[in-house]
């Protein structure tokens, strides 16, 4: 294929010999085609060291390239960089979106395919290419007992995240701009194994360790995740006036959604919110910690000492160092929620439904999936009720 490359008018001074829609340098006898279409250079080897055979092969690729810019603009269509396929994705959809990590990974994608690439130079093997090189990339694990910084390899599903992330940007540019893309099955590279279904739950052990490294701070979020398990970052943006004791529910943002949606909670996180709020750490945010120093961090100015509601960044962090500090490096902040669900489910392995609730699962075959393959009598036995269209367990008391 034609490479594509920005218009810069020049020729090049005197290093190369030009013929009609071809030049060569003096350094080989190779001839290879360039002329401008569109405001756009196109390059490439004409495979042949005769002149008047360069300028044919020339002449042709550019009639061809003719009509395939006639068929795009009839289309709609038209070249668009990647760079560029970014920045409209981001301003129209990611940044809309609260994903931890989703800015990064978009960052990284920029530098590993380049932002003058043009979308429908991108081929199979680029995408192969990142889906190998995010393989290969580490995530900080917190820093041991020395001060040494530790680290850890990138999930399945954090490698899948990414491809994720590229897929769209692609498809956007397609459907919403009419940007120029090849055709691409993702099934390909992002595939459901790629997903973790053997779910790293934390041990009593683990937790014992753990523990008495974290600060009070982050050990609450921590313990109200394992009571009531969810994504952190569903947790983290609870602010009081979404908070209602009495009535024993929370108002959170699940992930993927955009209405609030009233998650019951029992009765160890109903004591757990009401002693943080007798100490009225801060007027909205349930979930707070102390900045360490003053500075400006993320265009917002942090005093030492006061309250700031909780990200995810020093929930990780925090966690992270302590897990560090204890010897662990693959327990990571989403362990919580599967360690809380999974304890609760060994309690009580016939209310798989009421597990189900209290993840939010929209299909109960995701609960069936994640946990109850650890008991293979419980899967079948879900599986037939899932077939039957009737609950996992008749007497299920509902969720917390």
């Amino acid at each position: 294929m034609a490479r594509r490359e920005p218009a810069t008018g020049q020729r090049g001074g005197n290093s190369a010999l030009f013929g009609k829609n071809v030049e060569r340098r003096r350094e080989t006898d190779d001839w290879n085609f360039k002329f401008k279409l569109g405001g756009e250079f196109y390059r490439g080897p004409c495979y042949t060291k005769d002149k008047r055979k360069a300028e044919a092969f020339a002449a042709q690729v550019k009639a061809e390239k003719k009509g395939e810019i006639r068929k795009d603009r009839a289309a709609g269509l038209g070249p668009m960089t990647f760079g560029h396929a970014c920045d409209v994705w981001w301003d129209d959809v990611g940044s809309k979106n609260v994903e931890t990590g989703l800015k990064y990974r978009l960052d990284w994608l920029r530098e590993k395919l380049g932002d003058n690439k043009y979308l429908g130079e991108i081929k199979p093997d680029d995408i192969t290419f990142i889906k190998n090189e995010r393989a290969k990339c580490l995530r900080p694990a917190g820093k041991d007992d020395k001060g040494d910084q530790l680290s850890r390899p990138l999930t399945k599903s954090g490698v899948k995240a990414t491809l994720v992330t590229l897929r769209s940007v692609i498809n956007y540019a397609s459907k919403a701009m009419g940007a120029a893309v090849r055709m691409f099955d993702w099934t390909t590279w992002i595939k459901k194994d790629d997903e973790e279904f053997d779910i790293r739950i934390m041990t009593e052990t683990e937790q014992a360790l753990i523990w008495p490294e974290l600060d009070d701070d982050v050990r609450e979020v921590a313990e109200f995740d394992l009571d009531h398990p969810k994504r952190i970052n569903e947790l983290l943006s609870l602010i009081w006036p979404r908070v209602d004791l009495l009535g024993e529910t929370i108002r959170i943002k699940l992930k993927g959604r955009t209405k609030l949606f009233d998650d019951p909670i029992g009765p160890e996180e109903v004591m757990r919110l009401q002693r943080i709020k007798a100490r009225k750490l801060h007027p909205m945010a349930v979930f707070t910690y102390a900045s360490k120093r003053t500075r400006k961090y993320n265009g917002q100015q942090h005093v030492k000492g006061e309250r700031r509601p909780m990200t995810y960044q020093h929930f990780y962090e925090k966690w992270t160092e302590a897990c560090a500090r204890v010897g662990i490096t693959d327990l990571n902040p989403h362990c919580l929620r599967h360690t809380g669900a999974t304890r609760y489910y060994w309690a009580h392995p016939d209310r798989l439904e009421t597990v189900s609730k209290m993840l939010n699962h929209t299909d109960i075959a995701t609960t069936v999936k994640y946990y109850a393959n650890h008991n293979p009598e419980l899967a079948a036995r879900a599986g037939r009720a899932l077939h039957r269209d009737l609950p996992c367990h008749a007497g299920d008391p509902g969720a917390r």
